[in-house]
């Protein structure tokens, strides 16, 4: 069996309560997230040599799929945003369904020149971007697809069936959400993926 396939027909998706995430989730089987785990790690290891004495552990693992639309997005699903403020901790993505969906984006603050978050940046990118609501108002009731001027997009990677990326959790970003073909609660016909968040100790 396949992972889409177990999306298919075994996956008892809900929604999703302990996130931001617009949309409904259910829980990745282990088998795949040790296999993907196996698969990973390596390459992130060699990308980040700091990660070479640590071992990963799975956070979070989820299949998601897209199901809110633009007039039910709260203020931080209209924006940006990170997972993590550990620079350890790193976000895994898997693309499963074929179709044209949207990719994942990833953007610079542009007040303060960020585009990964720490602890010490924090109360910075806070204040700036409260003041920048302040000036300016509240974000487009949208998702966020393109630059603006409060965040320029400054990296997208495309949807495609199999694709695995994977991140620093700690970088601002979002998927690049196009209401008409993207939102879509059956997961056979839906943006699918799967979604494994790592912290690595």
């Amino acid at each position: 069996i396949t992972i889409t396939d177990f999306a298919h027909n075994n996956a008892s998706f809900k929604p999703d309560s302990k996130t931001a995430y617009p949309g409904i989730r259910a829980l990745l089987p282990t088998w795949y997230i040790q296999e993907l785990i196996h698969v990973i790690v390596p390459h992130l290891k060699r990308e980040y040599p700091t990660l070479n004495k640590k071992t990963p552990s799975p956070v979070m693992a989820y299949f998601s799929l897209l199901t809110h639309h633009e007039t039910e997005l709260s203020r931080l699903q209209r924006l940006p945003h990170f997972d993590s403020l550990n620079v350890d901790y790193f976000a895994l993505v898997h693309y499963l369904n074929p179709g044209n969906f949207g990719g994942t984006g990833f953007f610079r603050h542009r007040p303060t020149g960020f585009e990964r978050l720490t602890q010490d940046r924090f109360p910075q990118f806070t204040q700036a971007a409260e003041a920048h609501f302040r000036m300016h108002g509240e974000p487009a009731a949208q998702y966020i697809r393109s630059s603006n001027d409060h965040f320029e997009l400054i990296a997208t990677m495309n949807y495609r069936p199999n694709r695995i990326i994977a991140y620093p959790g700690n970088l601002l970003h979002s998927g690049i959400v196009h209401p008409e073909k993207d939102i879509d609660a059956n997961p056979v016909t839906g943006r699918l993926t799967a979604n494994l968040f790592l912290q690595f100790d």
